[in-house]
């Protein structure tokens, strides 16, 4: 079992805070490539989005 399974089994995760911490200080290109990885990891068959607004961002 890898890493991202072994935090998923064990944990509820709030996805905004989730995502809010990812995408701080970001590109739009990293974000993509981070996308592409998470549907990889779900076995998700959909292209990765290239736009982004609206996501949480936690910059502060």
């Amino acid at each position: 079992m890898d890493n991202i399974h072994r935090v998923l089994l064990g944990y509820q995760i709030d996805p905004f805070s989730v995502m809010g911490i990812i995408n701080r200080g970001t590109t739009n290109a990293n974000r993509t490539i981070l996308a592409k990885e998470l549907a990889n990891a779900f076995d998700i068959k959909v292209p990765a989005p290239t736009q982004f607004e609206g996501i949480p961002v936690l910059n502060n």
